[in-house]
């Protein structure tokens, strides 16, 4: 340089997508070395540095012996991921893999057989209808497709009765998979209680291996209670090796063979006389439950007076097993009063 001084120059640097080089400039003197440091952003990797003759070792890019001024140029490549995705008997799932950009998703298309359903997990993803979406893939990762049997459940006989003694039943059904055992879970609620009302039924019931139905019964508790129609709903629930269909739920109705009964009386026969003594009559009905006997109370009251006006009444009248009505009969008196 004029007046003998050392020559310095500029050395920039600049970075494309995906990071960042620093410095931006340095200035160097003549016959110097200079360094950058090369950064990429994350999910990003190096792809090349170049420039003013130097050379690369881990982030650290040293340039060359400097003799003018030049430029350092660092170029970065968006990093990839393989996602494999495998599927289990019953059904495929397809692309077998694909390669998936940092933090972007993909998709795949899950296929169940007939009969099956769909359960898929892996790579942070979701279900919808067939198409599974991962999340954003950040590293490899797998996804995995499990197919399993469908349960449903009917009520095939929905009408269980303690008179005579007559039962109801559920019905499983499965699809898809039957070649091994299988249990499934349930719960039972309704307007019944088990124990009192109907024998439990526990809370599972078993498929045997090969078969496609299981069975469970309905067998009531007889009892001498008086009460309506009650229901029985059975419900099933989540377990392993299965996915709950539809339907998912039956009802048994119960009926007891103690009805409820109603009780009315009418004046049959409205008159009773002393002369010519005519009776009179009370006719008594029942409705609901009338296979056994019962007697039915009541009181008299009126401005006539039992015994020295009428036969007295008593106070109850008996219903005989099977009949639905009962009489009682109005005597009159006969005296000389007037």
């Amino acid at each position: 340089t004029p007046g003998g001084g050392t020559a310095t120059y500029t050395v920039t640097a600049s970075a494309g997508t995906g990071g960042s080089i620093s410095p931006t400039t340095a200035p160097v003197a003549h016959g110097a070395t200079t360094t950058f440091t090369v950064t990429p952003n994350t999910g990003y990797s190096i792809s090349a540095v170049s420039g003013c003759g130097g050379s690369l070792s881990g982030s650290t890019y040293t340039t060359g012996a400097i003799t003018a001024a030049c430029t350092v140029s660092a170029s970065f490549t968006q990093a990839s991921y393989t996602v494999t995705a495998t599927a289990g008997a019953g059904g495929t799932i397809s692309p077998a893999s694909r390669s998936v950009a940092h933090g972007a998703t993909t998709t795949f298309t899950v296929t169940p057989n007939s009969g099956y359903s769909a359960s898929v997990s892996g790579c942070g993803g979701s279900l919808t209808g067939t198409t599974y979406t991962t999340g954003a893939i950040t590293t490899t990762c797998a996804v995995t497709a499990a197919f399993l049997p469908t349960v449903t459940v009917t009520a095939s006989d929905p009408s269980a009765t303690e008179a005579g003694l007559t039962t109801g039943r559920y019905t499983f059904t499965r699809s898809g998979g039957t070649t091994t055992a299988l249990t499934v879970n349930y719960t039972v609620e309704g307007t019944a209680t088990a124990g009192s009302d109907y024998q439990a039924l526990g809370t599972s019931v078993s498929f045997a291996a090969g078969a496609t139905s299981a069975t469970k019964t309905v067998t009531p508790v007889q009892d001498s209670l008086i009460e309506a129609n009650e229901t029985i709903l059975l419900t099933l629930a989540p377990g392993t090796g299965y996915t709950v269909g539809t339907p998912a739920s039956a009802t048994v109705t119960l009926t007891s063979d103690d009805l409820a009964t109603t009780v009315s009386v009418s004046a049959s026969d409205p008159s009773a006389t002393e002369a010519g003594l005519t009776t009179g009559r009370y006719t008594f009905t029942r409705s609901g439950g009338t296979t056994t006997a019962l007697t039915v109370n009541y009181s008299v009251a009126g401005t006539a007076t039992a015994g020295s006006d009428y036969l007295a009444l008593g106070t109850s009248v008996s219903f005989a097993a099977g009949a639905t009505s009962a009489t009682k009969t109005v005597t009159p008196v006969q005296d000389s009063l007037i």
